[in-house]
């Protein structure tokens, strides 16, 4: 069970309760909309949500109870700060929309205390307490629901929707056995429901083992690179037999096509080309010319 700053009847009184299983709402919750009038600093203003913002009238059907009497959150009194504790699963149609802060309604979510909310999964979590929205453009058939009547309408201009989102709290050890809180912290059930369909916050087309670019890129360099040291060794070589010798060799190249193979390798009897040292030491080169003069042969 999560750890809270506050007192443990105020913990509880919040805390609604453990959502260990996957909870299933109603398919008109994401499927009718509804019109809510309310106040804003004494001026009536409204706004469209998923479900009855609030709980009010069936709404709250549209949200896991835990614990608590379902009919309590008919009350606007249970949905100013609410979470669930233990919390594992988003219900069905709903997926992770964020992480809930260190001190998220003054709750040390730190350390093996972990946080998320929930949102449908057409919507995003905006504000710091539990608030998911999204917008919904023009030209969209929608159901609203307004006063007791349903409506199917045509949206002449875009309107943004707001959902009361669920945060979940867990403890690490609250976890199943087999589930790793750094990679799977909670299931995000995005089944669709209410003609929503979720997308999942997992990455599925992850996959262990190499990349096609990368088999690409070694496939091409291995034999690049065993190129390169054949080069090498040919041209160590070449400048070990060119000094062994009394005479220089400019006089074996003498058609053009001859000097201008001089001129790329060494245009002096005693230079050195810049990827051969004139020692042999070479850590990459081996000083043993008996061993490797059977491949330029």
């Amino acid at each position: 069970m999560a750890m809270a700053s506050a007192s443990p009847n105020i913990t509880s009184y919040f805390n609604r309760g453990p959502l260990t299983t996957t909870f299933t709402p109603p398919t008109t919750c994401l499927q009718t909309l509804s019109v809510n009038s309310f106040y804003v600093g004494g001026t009536p203003t409204t706004a469209t949500f998923y479900g009855n913002w609030f709980g009010f009238d069936a709404g709250y059907s549209c949200l896991p109870t835990g614990t608590m009497p379902g009919t309590l959150l008919a009350s606007p009194t249970y949905w100013g700060t609410y979470w669930y504790s233990p919390g594992l699963y988003c219900p069905t149609g709903w997926t992770t929309a964020g992480e809930l802060g260190p001190s998220w309604n003054g709750l040390h979510v730190t350390g093996s205390t972990s946080g998320a909310i929930c949102c449908p999964s057409s919507m995003s979590f905006y504000a710091t307490d539990h608030q998911c929205r999204e917008v919904i453009s023009e030209k969209a058939t929608i159901t609203i629901g307004m006063s007791g009547v349903v409506v199917t309408s045509t949206l002449e201009t875009p309107i943004t929707v707001y959902a009361d989102g669920i945060p979940l709290i867990w403890e690490k050890s609250d976890l199943p056995k087999t589930t790793s809180a750094s990679t799977t912290s909670l299931s995000t059930q995005t089944s669709t429901a209410a003609g929503a369909t979720g997308s999942s916050s997992s990455n599925n087309n992850r996959s262990g083992g190499l990349s096609e670019g990368a088999k690409i890129g070694i496939g091409i360099g291995i034999p690049m690179a065993a190129i390169a040291i054949g080069v090498a060794i040919f041209f160590y070589f070449l400048n070990r037999h060119k000094t062994a010798k009394e005479e220089p060799h400019a006089e074996i190249y003498d058609s053009p096509r001859g000097r201008g193979v001089l001129s790329e390798l060494a245009a002096k009897e005693n230079s050195q080309p810049f990827e051969l040292g004139s020692r042999g030491d070479r850590s990459e080169l081996p000083s043993n010319t008996q061993t490797h003069v059977h491949e330029l042969a």
